[in-house]
């Protein structure tokens, strides 16, 4: 005697959740992306219309920038002195400068010339954390959406 089992429940079933996964994950990474861009810093508006993603797998997404100062503007920097590279001082104009700079440069203002310059560092926005918080704070309505969506057409 044999005894047979019919597994095609079991894979239509199988076949759904990894339709849930997929679903899940692709709507995941759109809403990152979203929240990358709109709680990113506003100068120009460069940096929020930096963000792009990119399908990597079946369930994986990559979420990037192509602005090279997204990162340090959520994480910020330490200060830091700025140097010329090729002339012995640097010169640039200073509309807002202190009274005292002013007086320093009474021939050039707003023009000013520095050997060197101590940036103060930047503290960081943290939007990319606050990006990723607010997208996880939703996943839980992503797979329900999915799930429904899946199973129930």
């Amino acid at each position: 005697m044999t005894a047979e089992y019919d597994d095609s429940f079991v894979q239509k079933l199988a076949e759904q959740i990894l339709k849930t996964i997929a679903a899940t994950s692709k709507m995941a990474s759109a809403d990152l992306e979203g929240n990358l861009s709109r709680k990113a810093n506003v100068d120009k508006g460069k940096l929020q219309g930096s963000w792009f993603r990119t399908q990597l797998g079946s369930f994986r997404w990559m979420i990037w920038s192509g602005a090279e100062y997204a990162e340090a503007v959520s994480e910020g920097w330490a200060p830091f002195t700025i140097y010329p590279n090729t002339a012995e001082v640097l010169a640039f104009k200073w509309q807002g400068a202190p009274a005292a700079v002013q007086q320093m440069f009474p021939d050039t203002f707003p023009v000013v010339f520095f050997k060197s310059i101590e940036h103060p560092g930047y503290e960081g926005s943290e939007y990319i954390d606050e990006a990723i918080e607010a997208t996880s704070g939703r996943v839980d309505e992503f797979v329900e959406y999915n799930i429904e969506k899946v199973f129930l057409g």
